[in-house]
């Protein structure tokens, strides 16, 4: 969500100047003291105390725009998203020509899955202010939800081309372009998120997924590696870099990736289903049915779990 504190020297010192020249009323200056605690509060993440200012803001002064606009980034910030999109609404009812506020409620209406509407908002901002750069990663960001690829990455260019130095933008390109089967373009769109974030785990991670997807598993292993000295509890990435072990047929460092899952995650079924296929190619049955029981008993209704259990048991009766 955006924030106004950028205003509110300004709107201080207009306030006192209006006071002086036009005779503004107490009444309004104390409206804008409210505000001033309310962004104070906002900004030290009190989000509850900047909505008992922000109101009392409004309580003296019905009109101003930029109190519900915050008022409703603090709502936002606690996930009532609901509320955050009744204080959008009004400040747009105030002053329809308030860009951020169709951004704003862009992003509330997105967290509560409507995405159609999302998109309408961010269409908006950007009419106002069309070298809004974020407005066009988020719009594409609804876009995907909607299924519509080719329009988010031509939103995710046009944030590329006002900004090409935002790591996110080429990072979500990167999904969109993944998501369509495009594998070497997202490749380079998560190579150049990383040349421009490089501490950022997900960005390694997500490029070793399309590495593991084109069979090369040691570039994956490296990317899977990187992510987990920045992020050294990513499960994912210990479970993805198991899985490119697995690819090599080195099952012994896949059953240790497994292994290091289950560490941090007991209830990672498919981890467990994994590990079990693992055991069972190095000789281990037992260690596989146990395993694949694990699997099943946290999600009894998978079909694949059921049939390898039966076939591990099968083959330890046929052992006996």
């Amino acid at each position: 969500m955006r924030n106004q504190i950028s205003f509110l020297t300004v709107f201080t010192l207009i306030m006192l100047m209006c006071h002086a020249v036009y005779g503004i009323s107490q009444k309004d200056i104390s409206a804008e003291e409210w505000y001033r605690k309310g962004m104070s509060y906002f900004e030290s993440k009190q989000y509850e105390k900047a909505i008992e200012a922000f109101s009392k803001t409004l309580e003296l002064s019905v009109r101003f725009a930029r109190a519900y606009i915050n008022r409703g980034n603090a709502w936002s910030r606690k996930g009532e998203y609901d509320r955050a999109i009744i204080d959008y609404t009004k400040a747009l009812e105030i002053n329809p020509q308030f860009a951020d506020g169709y951004y704003n409620r862009g992003i509330a209406l997105s967290y509560k899955g409507k995405y159609a509407l999302a998109v309408q908002d961010f269409t908006k901002s950007l009419q106002l202010n069309p070298n809004d750069a974020e407005s066009y990663q988020s719009r594409g960001i609804a876009l995907v939800k909607l299924g519509k690829l080719d329009l988010a990455i031509k939103d995710y260019t046009m944030a590329i081309e006002i900004d090409g130095q935002n790591a996110d933008f080429y990072y979500n390109r990167g999904n969109a372009l993944a998501m369509q089967g495009n594998l070497d373009a997202a490749i380079e769109d998560y190579t150049k998120a990383i040349e421009l974030d490089p501490e950022n785990a997900i960005f390694y991670h997500n490029r070793g997924n399309l590495w593991v997807r084109k069979s090369e598993y040691d570039k994956a292993i490296a990317d899977y590696s990187e992510a987990l000295k920045i992020n050294p509890k990513f499960v994912e990435a210990y479970y993805n870099r198991g899985r490119a072990w697995d690819g090599k047929n080195e099952l012994d460092r896949a059953i240790s990736d497994y292994t290091q899952v289950l560490t941090i995650n007991p209830r990672f079924d498919e981890t467990y289903f994994n590990r079990a296929r693992a055991f069972y190619q190095t000789g281990a049955l037992q260690k596989a049915i146990a395993d694949a029981r694990k699997a099943l008993a946290l999600n009894p209704e998978d079909k694949d779990y059921q049939r390898l259990l039966e076939f591990l048991e099968k083959q330890a009766k046929e052992k006996r």
